[in-house]
């Protein structure tokens, strides 16, 4: 079950904070834990300003993913370890693209599973830099809605 938090409570913010960090800690073994734990305050402070899509297998059990949109931009998706290559982050990112006809997101580069995953997602890759916050290479990546005839 997707849907979107339109009020999370704190117990939501806090469960998906923890995804996150964890989601973080997993896929960017690159980047030193620290930088990752020094964020997570901010991190929670930041996620009611984004639209919360969440990922549950029940609409009455705990959060298991989600993905935060800002304006157009994907500013995470992440599932938890247990719940990972089940779908569920394709699913999110279907309800999102059903709702904004273009999305934008930033991937390191050292990521592969990550821009593979978007790929199969048909995102593209725009551009090449380096994050400014940790020094690594990334990509932007894009999708747009194809117009119907």
């Amino acid at each position: 079950m997707i849907n979107e938090l339109l009020v999370p409570t704190m117990a939501e913010i806090t469960t998906i904070a923890d995804i996150w960090l964890q989601g973080n800690l997993d896929a960017h073994h690159f980047i030193a834990a620290d930088y990752w734990q020094e964020n997570l305050i901010n991190v929670r402070e930041q996620l009611p300003q984004a639209r919360l899509f969440v990922a549950r297998e029940a609409a009455t059990e705990p959060i298991i993913g989600f993905l935060g949109l800002i304006e157009t931009e994907i500013a995470g998706l992440f599932i938890n370890s247990e719940h990972r290559h089940q779908g569920w982050g394709q699913r999110l990112v279907t309800e999102v693209k059903a709702e904004v006809p273009q999305l934008t997101l930033y991937a390191y580069e050292a990521n592969a599973s990550a821009i593979n995953f978007y790929l199969r997602q048909n995102f593209v890759v725009c551009k090449h830099q380096i994050d400014q916050a940790t020094g690594f290479p990334e990509l932007s990546m894009t999708w747009q809605r194809e117009l119907s005839a």
